[in-house]
């Protein structure tokens, strides 16, 4: 997280492209010291008629150093100035292009602002929301950031509105061409999955961060989308159907029901068939849940819902504690209130 201080410099006889180490304040000013350790701040150093501006990383522990984290302008056309021997003046700033992201619409009364504050583009520093243009393509996306980067940070915000759906199966995300990397969210626990289709649509904002953990983008907000199907309940008498609706967020999916669905029983095994194509799991998932049995409340169980879509209904013995076949009530009342429900990953 970026820090600001006032009236903060020293000098530095730092040479070559690295950390700088920092000396005392002139009279006037605070020292480096003043700042946390660890924080980030803008920074300006220069010596004769060589500058640089950027991002730096303070440390303070008896040696005081600033390393250059991102250097964003200098007088050798960019990258950090490989300093010769002498002294370098160092203080903290503010930056034009953190400054001008923003512009003023409104009005000043009593001094006071009447408006709001817009982003025109994004900051492109990577510490704060990068707006990307020109988003082309559904599985290899390129983008543009301008001005452009030259790396990926940990941690980068990146907002992404592409022209197409994304697809299934290996979606990337290039940046000002500096490399491809894979999009991904967040799966069973917090793993990261590659996105499966449409979890990002076309011309609404998708929000990435970039982590170095995993080398790639992590789509923090995708796409919820919902539906509904006809249920068809197995193991009672005449096979009832009823309503059942869901909600897809990523790679997870809730089913639930919208009413009653039960019957008399006339089997010890219970299914519910009718589940579509876009929300079946890849494979096999075991959610605990409960269901009616034999009319006296519900029984623990668990759901075992196929690739098919078919959703088995296992009772968990009394004595063993485990779910096996077989062990439904082949009478009496048996199935589901409203509002049941469970919830399962498409994929891990």
């Amino acid at each position: 997280m970026l820090q600001l201080k006032n009236r903060v410099r020293g000098t530095s006889t730092t040479v070559g492209t690295g950390t700088y180490t920092i000396g005392a304040a002139p009279t006037g000013f605070q020292s480096f010291s003043v700042l946390t350790s660890g924080r980030e701040v803008y920074y300006c150093a220069k010596m004769g008629a060589d500058w640089e501006v950027g991002i730096g990383t303070v440390t303070v522990a008896g040696t005081i150093t600033l390393a250059r984290t991102t250097v964003v302008e200098s007088s050798v056309g960019g990258p950090a100035v490989n300093w010769g021997a002498g002294t370098k003046y160092l203080f903290v700033c503010s930056l034009a292009q953190a400054i001008e992201s923003l512009t003023y619409n409104g009005s000043v009364v009593n001094a006071a602002f009447g408006g709001t504050l817009q982003v025109l583009s994004g900051v492109t520093l990577q510490k704060g929301f990068n707006v990307l243009t020109g988003a082309l393509g559904s599985n290899a996306i390129t983008a543009t950031l301008s001005p452009p980067i030259t790396s990926y940070q940990n941690g980068a915000l990146f907002v992404l509105t592409p022209e197409e759906n994304t697809g299934a199966g290996g979606v990337t995300l290039n940046i000002n061409g500096i490399g491809a990397k894979s999009i991904r969210t967040y799966g069973v626990q917090l793993t990261t999955d590659p996105l499966i289709g449409a979890e990002i649509l076309a011309d609404q904002p998708a929000l990435l961060m970039y982590s170095a953990i995993v080398d790639a983008f992590i789509l923090l907000n995708p796409f919820v989308s919902y539906g509904g199907y006809v249920g068809t309940l197995t193991g009672v008498v005449g096979s009832p159907t009823g309503t059942v609706s869901w909600t897809r967020k990523g790679k997870w999916v809730t089913i639930a029901l919208t009413n009653f669905l039960q019957g008399t029983s006339d089997s010890t095994s219970m299914t519910l068939t009718g589940m579509p194509a876009e929300i079946r799991p890849v494979a096999v998932r075991i959610v605990p849940t409960g269901v009616i049995d034999n009319g006296t409340g519900y029984r623990a169980c668990v759901a075992e819902v196929a690739a098919s879509g078919l959703i088995t209904f296992f009772a968990i013995h009394p004595t063993l504690g485990i779910y096996t076949t077989g062990q439904w009530t082949a009478g009496g009342t048996k199935g589901f209130t409203s509002g049941w429900h469970i919830s399962y990953p498409i994929s891990v």
